[in-house]
């Protein structure tokens, strides 16, 4: 019994064969990653994964190669202005794509660098946006009527083309004016008898002389070399027209009686008899016993002998210091006062010097 059953399931065992997953015997249809039948007499393909390795997927490599099907991403979104993938072209400040052919980038600007601005420059090279003020005055190169580098201009009352100006004194439309020997603002300056402006009349002491009067005695100034007037009586004032006298070498005064003083006697008026003395007196506009400071233009004086007048005063003068080739100064036997000047020490030719019997 046992023997005829497995003889009939082998009867019957070689007779069929197994089904494929489209129910076809023997068929060769069978399922893929996603469950799918294919293959066989399903006209079908299998199934493969996508970029975004999902199998049977929809996600694919956009133009930018780029899988669409990363979480987050847009499409498309690797395009240029100018719509290339991956490309470099990007809009300028102008909001222009400077891919665009012939474009130059920036020629939005306008003359304020202002991207799209509607500033543009007037007649009078002047950048700015507000038209009420294109070629005035008070912009850019125009004159002050408008005219592009024109050459009308304000006076200083403002007024164009006026012919208000400043006086000297910087007042506009005045009437101060340059005046005077020294050319100032309304200056009332004039010529001494100098020719010096404003001058005190100092300066031409020997200006054209050719001669000066001494005590009623006249020198040549060219050829004057010596003046030798030793124990003659002179009084008064030593005038200072003697500096003219430039090419003197050699004066001899002392033993005079130079400076101011006035005689006393003491007998009755008129008679010769008399006690009679000098007294010194007061300086004068008449009478000055000063050494004259004009001394010092004798820049070639050797010897100065001034000794023994008794009336000579004041202080010693500072210019005594230019006569840098004096060997012999005597100032002795005078009423000279105040400091010895430190000029002294420039004559270092010296090999005499006197200054005793007086107040210094």
């Amino acid at each position: 019994m046992i023997r005829r059953l497995i003889i009939l399931l082998l009867i019957v065992g070689c007779g069929t064969e197994p089904e494929d997953c489209n129910g076809v015997e023997g068929g060769t249809a069978g399922l893929d990653s996603c469950a799918v039948c294919v293959g066989g007499t399903t006209n079908l393909t299998a199934c493969v994964q996508d970029c975004d390795d999902v199998w049977g997927g929809t996600a694919v490599l956009d133009d930018c190669d780029i899988c669409d099907g990363i979480d987050g991403y847009v499409a498309g979104s690797c395009y240029d202005c100018m719509d290339t993938p991956n490309g470099d072209a990007v809009e300028d400040d102008c909001g222009v794509c400077n891919g665009i052919d012939g474009y130059v980038a920036g020629t939005c600007y306008d003359c304020a660098d202002t991207p799209n601005g509607d500033a543009v420059e007037d007649d009078c090279g002047v950048c700015d946006s507000d038209p009420s003020n294109d070629n005035t005055s008070s912009t850019g190169t125009c004159d002050c009527e408008g005219t592009p580098n024109g050459s009308v201009v304000e006076d200083c009352a403002g007024v164009c083309e006026g012919s208000a100006v400043e006086d000297c004194a910087g007042i506009c439309g005045g009437d101060a004016v340059l005046s005077g020997c020294d050319d100032a603002c309304n200056s009332t300056a004039v010529d001494d008898e100098c020719g010096v402006c404003s001058g005190d009349n100092s300066s031409c002491l020997c200006g054209g002389l050719t001669e000066v009067e001494l005590w009623g005695e006249w020198y040549d100034i060219e050829t004057t070399t010596s003046l030798y007037i030793f124990d003659q009586g002179l009084t008064g004032s030593i005038p200072p027209e003697i500096g003219c006298l430039t090419n003197l070498t050699f004066i001899r005064l002392n033993y005079n009686q130079l400076g101011c003083y006035e005689y006393y006697f003491s007998g009755e008026p008129g008679d010769p008899w008399g006690d009679s003395c000098i007294i010194h007196c007061d300086e004068t506009d008449e009478c000055n016993g000063e050494i004259p400071p004009e001394i010092g233009n004798l820049t070639n004086l050797t010897e100065l002998h001034l000794g023994t007048n008794q009336f000579l005063t004041g202080e010693i003068p500072e210019e005594i210091g230019n006569l840098t080739n004096l060997t012999h100064l005597r100032l002795d036997g005078n009423q000279l006062d105040g400091e010895i000047p430190p000029e002294i020490g420039n004559l270092t030719h010296l090999t005499t010097l006197y200054f005793f019997g007086n107040q210094l």
